[in-house]
């Protein structure tokens, strides 16, 4: 279903990271009618930094996926995506996935 296309990258394109993290908590929460729902709350944080590894960019904490379920699912995917604001060149792109509920980095 998925097919890699490289690390190379057009300057307009924008770049997507498929994820499937493991390991995180729910929050039981209640819907308006008092049924309990369950909260998944996933960030990120991307560090952006050239070849010769001087950081450039730094993004933290940002929402990439707060679901509300009716099961406290154990899977879920994201999709990280972005848009680079630099010039052609070479880039190495971190992301530290972290779970909103607990608190800790996921895998």
């Amino acid at each position: 279903m998925y097919e890699e296309d490289g690390n190379t990258f057009r300057p307009d394109e924008t770049i997507v990271l498929y994820v499937e993290p493991v390991g995180f908590d729910h929050m039981p929460v209640l819907d308006d009618q008092g049924n309990t729902l369950y909260l998944m709350n996933i960030t990120a944080d991307y560090r952006i930094s050239s070849a010769n590894g001087t950081e450039l960019l730094t993004m933290e904490d940002v929402p990439v996926g707060s679901i509300v379920s009716h099961r406290s699912n154990t899977e879920l995917f994201l999709e990280l995506t972005q848009e680079s604001p630099f010039p052609i060149g070479d880039y190495l792109i971190n992301y530290i996935v972290k779970d909103g509920i607990s608190g800790r980095f996921l895998k």
